[in-house]
């Protein structure tokens, strides 16, 4: 059943869809996805020979129309090679196609590729579309194209399909054998298969348990039972909820109860969000529970386990004892029996997840898992098996280098527990292969050593001492003084304890007050540095965040997630950015600042020997929060002003960062003083002024003014003039209003 549609875009995607026999939404997939694929060049080229009338705009649509997939967070790499095996396998039936067709019957030039592609993924399948989420593989469309019906001999070019340069692509049952030998000399390494151990205590143990457990039920013919007990699992993201479900699938399969997988891995996973539409707030619900009645018809054996069903109801926690949520439980429990839920929340609190647990026990019965984060031990012991997956090994140095990694992706505040420890261990493989391609004698060892592993994580050490990081710090001698204070009186404090003598230990818990730029982030992360030189703590390592970031989402999150915060800085020094934030006034339940500082406080107190807070904030407002709470003051060993810098400071920072880079002249230092030296007073004394920073983003536009003209000395330095700094003047905010990266790099670490 052929459609003619007078959408160029639309049939420009068709063309490049090989083997379609129908107008079918995968092939406008494939097609939209190939388009986006191309170069600029190439693309604006195919669109203007195929009639497009604006190719700008149809470029500009193509592009906003990626927002489509990631939103669904599908593959396109994937989709690109993965959608041909399911085109190929897809029936030239015209009843499978008649409902697409319909929709797309009326298409015309005024159709966005927006809606196009929108209509194509309402039109596939959720089982099939779940084979292409972000982490899928290969092997995973093959294995989904299996449970398909073949398209017809004729439909089908003999051998697979074929690109459009030529090259043949795999057939849909292409490597069958290859997918069941698991041990085939040359195997391809991946770093993945042989990282699946579980880390975490709680679902190793459970899963041992399970093994134990198995045969007992089906000894005694009560096999059906073993999935009638759901779980109710506290986890945060990322610390091996997805592997935990994979060793429950495997663990069903060793006792023959699980053969044909119907969804990849035997693990189905779904997010229910809450969007607040009074009229649609409660749609992923209807969409889970259709999704679920279509997979398990793919089902044939009815007394084997079809799947394990991942559900993170984290966005209805508050609402799941009331009626209509509970109308959903129950017919999720009316589902085929055959699956094993497990519900997903943030790591909370025991009392608040057994609450939960109680909710979900009226109509499901549930156990609850409660999963801490794992320490930095376990995370290195992962990152070195990954390694070894790809057959690389860490030499015994890189461990404080690998956790000086992991610090620094914490600090971006995008840290996504084992996912993120992935992430950078392929980074790490990759740079090396690649320097390997460039020097082949770096091929006879597969030993990645600090030096080398510095540079692939990127990570700077200064090797100085903190004493002489301190010296080179300007207009901070003040602070300086205070801090030797602080630490002499614990290194005689602990010189006493040694010869028997009681005296408690000072709390080295700190408040760093004052503008922004001033130097807090820096001194503060000397202090950690200094602190471990002095044998005051373990680590040393700094973890930054900011007051909210204390918060949870929900009730009952808050405390785990201080908890946890604090637990990652034992040893070392955590600061806390605008920790004012954490006391905004009022009676808002919904305002966790107050649960957090109660959880900081038991933190600070029971860790004050291995562990230094330091909060920092604008004067005024830390004044507010120390008053706001007795306990935390107490708590707080000294308060550090941090003042703004004067004229001549601001001026010693600017040619501290020109250093001997530039050149420039009398007249350049004459334009430089001059500028210094006038700064309004009412600016310089503004407790908005971003002093550091302002100097660094005058800095950064003078030189990247001076760029433009790429005037060079004979010793290859560029050339400053006094009219470059001028310009950058001009262009300067002394607010300092572009917001400062989480992980500052040099002296923008103000």
């Amino acid at each position: 059943m052929k459609v003619d549609v007078e959408n160029r875009i639309y049939n420009l995607a068709k063309q490049l869809c090989k083997n379609l026999p129908e107008a079918i939404p995968e092939g406008i997939l494939y097609g939209y996805i190939k388009m986006t694929s191309m170069n600029a060049d190439a693309l604006k080229d195919y669109l203007k020979k195929g009639g497009v009338p604006d190719v700008e705009e149809a470029v500009k649509e193509l592009t906003a129309a990626k927002e489509t997939l990631e939103k669904r967070e599908l593959d396109v790499e994937l989709l690109k090679t993965g959608l041909q095996l399911v085109i190929n396998k897809l029936s030239s039936n015209p009843a499978d196609t008649e409902s697409y067709s319909k929709v797309v019957d009326g298409y015309d030039e005024s159709t966005s590729v927006t809606k196009l592609i929108d209509d194509a993924l309402d039109n596939i399948p959720e089982e099939e579309l779940a084979v292409f989420k972000q982490g899928s593989k290969l092997a995973d469309v093959v294995a989904y194209t299996k449970t398909m019906a073949a398209a017809p001999a004729s439909e089908a070019a003999p051998g697979g399909t074929v690109s459009e340069d030529g090259a043949e692509q795999p057939d849909a049952d292409a490597g069958t054998e290859a997918d069941n030998t698991g041990a085939d000399e040359g195997k391809e390494r991946t770093g993945e298969e042989e990282v699946e151990e579980l880390y975490s205590d709680v679902l190793s143990g459970y899963i041992d348990n399970l093994k134990k457990i198995i045969p007992a039920f089906k000894k005694n013919g009560n096999k059906n039972l073993l999935w009638s007990q759901s779980l109710l699992v506290s986890i945060d993201e990322g610390f091996g909820l997805t592997t935990f479900m994979k060793a429950m699938v495997r663990a069903y399969k060793d006792e023959g109860l699980y053969t044909k997988p119907v969804i990849r891995d035997g693990v189905f996973k779904r997010k229910l969000r809450d969007i607040g539409d009074p009229d649609n707030r409660y749609a992923d619900w209807n969409i889970l529970i259709d999704d679920l009645r279509k997979i398990t018809m793919y089902s044939i054996n009815k007394s084997e386990l079809i799947m394990v069903v991942d559900i993170d109801i984290s966005e209805w926690i508050n609402e799941l004892g009331s009626a209509r949520i509970k109308e959903y439980l129950t017919k999720i429990n009316q589902l085929d029996p055959r699956l094993v839920f497990i519900f997903r929340i943030p790591y909370m609190e025991h009392t608040i997840v057994n609450s939960i647990r109680a909710d979900l026990s009226d109509v499901i019965n549930v156990s609850p898992l409660i999963v801490p984060s794992d320490g930095s031990e376990k995370m290195l012991k992962y990152m070195r098996k990954k390694a070894e997956g790809y057959g690389y090994t860490f030499s015994p140095e890189c461990d404080d280098i690998l956790e000086q990694g992991i610090v620094a992706e914490k600090n971006d505040g995008s840290f996504h527990g084992y996912n993120t420890l992935s992430k950078m261990v392929d980074a790490i493989i990759y740079d090396r292969i690649c320097e390997e391609a460039d020097s082949p004698e770096k091929e006879n060892s597969k030993e990645i050593t600090a030096d080398e592993l510095k540079r692939y994580l990127n990570v700077s050490v200064d090797e100085r001492s903190a004493d002489e990081q301190l010296s080179d710090m300007i207009g901070v001698k003040y602070i300086v003084d205070q801090i030797d204070e602080l630490i002499n009186q614990i290194k005689v404090q602990q010189q006493m304890a040694a010869k028997g003598m009681s005296l408690d230990r000072p709390t080295i818990h700190m408040i760093f007050t004052g503008s922004p730029g001033t130097g807090k982030t820096t001194i503060a992360r000397i202090i950690a540095k200094k602190m471990k030189e002095e044998g005051i703590l373990s680590k040393g390592n700094f973890y930054e965040i900011k007051g909210r970031d204390l918060c949870g989402r929900y009730i009952g999150e808050t405390t785990p997630k201080t908890t946890a915060l604090c637990r990652a800085a034992y040893g070392s020094v955590l600061f806390i950015d605008e920790a004012y934030e954490l006391f905004r006034g009022g009676d808002n339940p919904r305002d966790y600042g107050r649960e957090a500082i109660t959880a900081l406080i038991a933190e600070m107190e029971n860790h004050r020997d291995d562990m230094c807070v330091i909060m920092a904030g604008y004067t005024d407002e830390m004044n507010k929060l120390m008053e706001s709470n007795p306990g935390l003051k107490s708590r707080v060993r000294s308060t550090l002003e941090f003042k703004n810098y004067s004229r001549s400071e601001l001026e010693e920072i600017f040619y501290t960062m020109v250093g001997d880079t530039f050149d420039y002249d009398d007249s350049f230092k004459d334009t430089v003083h001059e500028y210094f030296d006038n700064l309004d007073e009412e600016m310089l004394s503004d407790k908005t002024f971003s002093n550091g920073r302002f100097v660094r983003n005058l800095y950064e536009n003078t030189w990247g003014i001076a760029a433009l003209r790429m005037e060079f000395d004979e010793d290859g330095r560029l050339k400053l003039k006094s009219s470059d700094f001028t310009a950058a003047a001009d262009k300067t905010d002394a607010k300092g209003t572009d917001e400062p990266k989480r992980r500052p790099m040099g002296f923008g670490a103000f």
